[in-house]
């Protein structure tokens, strides 16, 4: 009895497959692909099995599944391949529910390039599929190609609304953060993930990228809610590293800005997450960068009025004041030029031997 050869798939892959029924190419290109996500120095898939396929059937509607697998497969160096196939597929099949298949990987190989080619179809896919389950891996792709964000901005809002408290929005969200003014509405959204997967890795990311939003008046008390869960997790399990004591150093110095948590009790709580956090000894230190950005005067007047406050006190917690200052002296000259009054009034009036030199500006009268 005759033994029976079996080939690697790298072999069978690149090979003409004897029977389509059993092989077909798309699945052969989707297998190929994945070993080549694992094992990048593979070469690139036989293109002649592909071409000689596709000029029979590139406008059939299943041959999504072909170019999708091709592109996963190939990236950029397979674009040119499928672009005039993919031009004439979507002619015909440009709203159909399997176009985000293509429209999502073409995107993802051919990048900001590619965009003009699907752009129109896109657009009128999107308006048909709003509420497609899957409708975030192509508003991820999109984004993540530089496309328009006008395009995707509602859609994307909605389909986060839905989603806010899933793991799996982490990846849209990361696209979505990045987007300017963001309505309060999104912005909850946003702080609900980030509180419900606080021991995600990107939590302290998404909520660091929401800036300026976390000075909104209006969502306050949200932004103190979520901020307590997600500070609260990393403190339990410990900052990762200087860059995610920055993340916590951001987030920290926003809420600090806030207007909208001037009523006592929200004041109160951000105080005591902002003090927990300076006595630490984490997150104001040399070590941490310091975005121009959050270089305000109210953040050292807001120390300066926990030391008067009593919150804080000048020899019980010298080390951990020192720490700030060493922090505050890594500001832009002209930044800490601003306070430097402030600072010598301290010197005067709240006076420690050795602790607000550090603060490195003139102390003189």
């Amino acid at each position: 009895m005759a033994t029976r050869v079996r080939h690697s798939p790298i072999e069978e892959l690149r090979t003409p497959a004897k029977s389509s029924k059993s092989y077909s190419p798309g699945a052969r290109l989707r297998d190929y692909g994945r070993l080549r996500l694992s094992q990048k120095n593979l070469p690139l898939p036989e293109e002649k099995g592909v071409r000689d396929w596709l000029e029979k059937y590139q406008t059939a509607e299943g041959a999504s599944f072909v170019y999708r697998a091709w592109l996963d497969a190939a990236g950029e160096e397979g674009v040119g391949v499928v672009k005039e196939g993919i031009r004439e597929w979507l002619e015909r099949h440009k709203t159909a529910e399997d176009a985000s298949f293509v429209y999502r990987a073409w995107l993802d190989a051919a990048g900001e390039k590619g965009i003009s080619l699907v752009e129109v179809g896109f657009r009128e896919w999107l308006e048909k599929h709003t509420e497609h389950k899957d409708v975030d891996y192509a508003l991820r792709a999109w984004m993540e190609a530089g496309g328009q964000p006008e395009l995707v901005r509602v859609p994307a809002f909605r389909w986060l609304h839905r989603h806010c408290r899933e793991e799996n929005a982490a990846f849209l969200l990361k696209s979505i953060v990045a987007l300017p003014n963001l309505p309060a509405a999104t912005t909850v959204d946003v702080l609900t993930w980030c509180a419900h997967n606080c021991f995600h890795e990107d939590a302290p990311w998404r909520l660091a990228q929401l800036r300026q939003n976390l000075r909104s008046p209006a969502i306050a008390a949200e932004i103190v809610d979520a901020t307590e869960v997600v500070l609260g997790a990393i403190q339990e399990r410990g900052a990762r590293d200087v860059t995610e004591a920055g993340l916590v150093a951001s987030v920290l110095l926003n809420l600090v800005q806030n207007r909208g948590t001037s009523p006592r009790l929200l004041r109160r709580r951000v105080d005591n997450l902002f003090v927990r956090w300076l006595k630490s000894g984490l997150v104001f230190h040399r070590a941490t960068r310091v975005p121009r950005r959050s270089q305000s005067p109210a953040v050292l007047q807001r120390v300066l009025d926990l030391v008067r406050y009593g919150d804080l006190d000048v020899r019980t917690d010298h080390d951990s004041i020192g720490g700030f200052l060493d922090w505050f002296r890594g500001w832009d000259e002209d930044r800490r030029t601003q306070v430097a009054k402030s600072v010598r009034w301290a010197f005067h009036n709240l006076p420690e031997p050795g602790l607000w030199e550090r603060a490195g500006v003139p102390l003189g009268a």
